[in-house]
């Protein structure tokens, strides 16, 4: 074991790797020395994937063995340089991983140790390495090849050519297989690695001034792909979006959109010295896996901008503190920091398999989420939403199980149609078919207007204007993913989570809360006993936000003072 020495929290020390010269499968070796951010320190810090923690291959750092994953020793054997060292800044090696104290200040000196860098190196991994997801079969016999075309794609995008100019999105013959398909595919590998989905690596692009891609043997500048990226969205939603082209990048390219697109939005927002709130970023980066569950939160901390006067968000590590704690403590954080309740919004759990399941406030941030797109529609139009006429949430937490807010209950479900499930186009309008009949059903001879009520209902009542083409069929499909289509008891329309049922004899509940910008769906779990207060109280469980015709720009606010009352969260 490696015989770490201690570092100084007060003085911003870290640990920086020198990288000795080397060449072939001689071995790596290095040594680590202790220096003061507050010194200027001159690096590269190094982001990439831990990857599998079997057989693991051995560095030799200041003569002792040591144990590192095989992604992040293929990533250093290509670093290394033939005739000098070089100095870095690697998170598994400069980090004691089993000091939990060292680990916490570490982490929370991360927008440092980024911003400071003189260049991001972001490794994607060996070209040769199969990503986890990929769908296509290896590029070519000669990979170094087909990745320098992949490249060549990216540079051609960047330069802001119409897609139908680019060769690489020119289809071959039946049958034939060219530079161009090789370079596709070597693109579609690109575009799968793990890099591009862990919550670690967000910050690790963003905060740098300069950063580097590394594919193997081949490099380009992040910027180029910031570039291309953009220039692909520009072109496909105006001049190209008729363009036919082969599916395999055409598709990827479309997923990269929201997963590039949002680094380059935040970087750019930071630049502009932007406020970055904490809630803002754990749902917009949800859908990145990390291996400790806390990280979903902390790996997101250098990204923000204003704790508007409160304590940043510390990390603890300790085994005592569960994900559980962490997620209970980014909730109340964001909370207090934002005062809104946008933290709890789109965040459905799915019902826990636990002996003791968590509050039903504590979003389970471990659950894989839904892809970026999903929600990017979301995060644009809740702000458009004003159901709380702008009062302020002003949480409290009794006996760490007990959210308390403010608000009361503006109407209940009467009827909740089937789930919209994200599969084929055919079924989807099946259902959005059986919404509308529901809909007549309910509402056509009291309201004059359902049919208007209805479509503003099922898109949010918002279309994106950056998406001029299939901005309504994509308003609609993001606003009912997962979803279901309900009647309210004073015959009011909206969209609620899957979980949302019409329960005999007491069915769910809508609810404005103070810091809500949209209602919220709450099922009543009956009279307890909540610290703090005096004799039982009627408890809820949160089932999520919604959407609710006519009360989303506050128009339920004019009874809200004659009927508010502490709200209870179990």
């Amino acid at each position: 074991m490696y015989p770490y020495s201690t570092l100084s929290a007060a003085a911003k020390e870290i640990r920086l790797l020198t990288l000795m010269p080397g060449s072939g499968n001689d071995s790596i070796e290095g040594s680590l020395s202790t220096e003061s951010l507050q010194s200027g320190p001159i690096y590269e810090a190094l982001s990439y994937v831990w990857g599998s923690a079997d057989n693991k291959p051995n560095l030799i750092i200041d003569g002792v063995t040591f144990a590192v994953t095989q992604n992040l020793h293929a990533a250093l054997k290509r670093l290394r340089q033939q005739h000098q060292s070089r100095l870095l800044w690697v998170d598994a090696i400069c980090i004691n991983q089993d000091d939990t104290s060292e680990k916490s200040f570490q982490v929370a000196m991360m927008s440092e140790i980024y911003s400071k860098t003189i260049k991001g190196l972001l490794w994607l991994g060996e070209e040769s390495q199969i990503p986890s997801w990929s769908v296509l079969p290896p590029p070519a016999p000669d990979h170094n090849d087909a990745v320098f075309h992949a490249f060549c794609l990216f540079r051609l995008l960047s330069a802001g050519h119409h897609l139908k100019d680019i060769p690489y999105f020119q289809l071959e013959e039946e049958g034939q297989e060219t530079y161009r398909t090789f370079g596709r595919r070597a693109a579609h590998w690109i575009c799968t690695r793990d890099w591009w989905g862990r919550i670690w690596t967000v910050q690790e692009c963003v905060l740098p001034d300069d950063c580097t891609v590394i594919y193997g043997p081949v490099t380009a500048s992040w910027s180029m792909f910031l570039d291309a990226i953009a220039s692909f969205q520009h072109h496909r939603s105006s001049c190209c979006a008729g363009i036919h082209t082969a599916a395999e990048i055409y598709d990827m390219l479309n997923y990269q959109v929201d997963t590039i697109l949002e680094l380059r939005a935040i970087r750019d927002q930071r630049r502009r010295g932007e406020e970055i709130l904490l809630g803002e970023l754990v749902r917009q980066f949800r859908y990145r896996q990390a291996t400790d569950p806390r990280d979903k939160l902390y790996a997101l901390i250098p990204l923000v901008t204003s704790w508007n006067g409160l304590p940043p968000l510390e990390p603890h590590y300790e085994k005592s503190f569960a994900p559980v704690d962490a997620f209970r403590q980014g909730v109340i954080k964001a909370i207090e920091v934002s005062r809104t309740l946008d933290i709890l919004c789109q965040l459905e759990t799915p019902v826990s398999k636990a002996n003791t399941p968590p509050p039903s406030w504590i979003p389970d941030f471990a659950q894989k989420a839904a892809h970026p797109g999903t929600l990017d529609h979301f995060m644009k139009q809740i702000h458009l939403y004003n159901a709380c006429g702008g009062v302020m949430a002003t949480p409290k937490v009794a006996a760490d199980s007990v959210l308390v807010l403010e608000g009361y209950c503006v109407d209940a479900l009467k009827r909740a149609s089937t789930m919209m499930v994200d599969i084929k186009h055919q079924d989807r309008m099946e259902t959005l078919s059986w919404w509308h009949q529901v809909a007549e059903e309910e509402c056509g001879k009291a309201n004059e207007g359902w049919r208007r009520s209805f479509w503003r209902t099922i898109c949010g009542d918002s279309i994106l204007r950056e998406r001029p083409v299939g901005a309504i069929h994509y308003a609609i499909s993001v606003t009912t993913r997962d979803k279901r289509f309900i009647v309210s008891t004073k015959g009011r329309m909206g969209v609620a989570p899957k979980m949302a049922l019409v329960t005999i004899p007491t069915p769910d509940e809508i609810f404005i809360l103070a810091g809500g910008k949209t209602p919220f769906v709450l099922r009543p779990a009956g009279l307890r006993d909540v610290p703090g207060t005096t004799g039982m109280q009627p408890c809820y469980t949160l089932i999520g936000d919604c959407y609710l015709e006519g009360i989303m720009d506050g128009e339920a606010m004019a009874e809200y003072s004659a009927n508010k009352k502490p709200v209870y969260l179990v």
